[in-house]
């Protein structure tokens, strides 16, 4: 099984684990802690979201001046931002402006993310220890899932 996590809710889950220093099973985090902060410590890649005929596109621009493009969400109903983000002219995709290109422009803009507190990380933590049946001694893997399992829906609850 794949997760898909953003940025954001990837910081979250660093945060999370990293709070939970000093409990017996904390070192078994380790690998999970370090690969985190790799993950986090590259950088973001420089992409447009676009909408281009209805569909909402991501296109990334490349350090060679070339850019990847991949479908997002077909139909996409946005409200257009003023501004285009992205200039297209047949195959070519630039930042810059492009005479007789066709502007493209932002999906509308994503609301502040909200990332858990202390409190709601400790929580998190007395839920699974406590409150289910899954025993780090017997099961780390399992405990680790409930674990992360229950950070999610409290992210989830937060930011949709």
């Amino acid at each position: 099984m794949t997760i898909t996590l953003t940025r954001e809710e990837a910081q979250s889950v660093l945060h999370a684990l990293e709070s939970c220093s000093g409990v017996p099973h904390w070192p078994a985090f380790t690998p999970v802690i370090k690969t985190l902060r790799a993950r986090l410590a590259q950088p973001e890649p420089d992409y447009r979201d676009v909408v281009i005929a209805g569909d909402l596109w991501r296109i990334e621009f490349l350090p060679d001046h070339a850019a990847s493009v991949v479908l997002v969400r077909a139909n996409y109903e946005a409200q257009l931002e003023p501004e285009p983000v992205a200039w297209m002219s047949g195959n070519v995709i630039s930042k810059n402006n492009i005479i007789g290109g066709t502007p493209l422009y932002n999906a509308p803009p994503q609301r502040e993310w909200q990332g858990l507190t202390d409190e709601e990380v400790h929580e998190a933590f007395c839920h699974v220890e406590y409150e289910t049946f899954n025993d780090w001694k017997q099961n780390p893997e399992s405990w680790c899932l409930e674990f992360f399992r229950h950070i999610e829906a409290k992210l989830k609850e937060k930011n949709t």
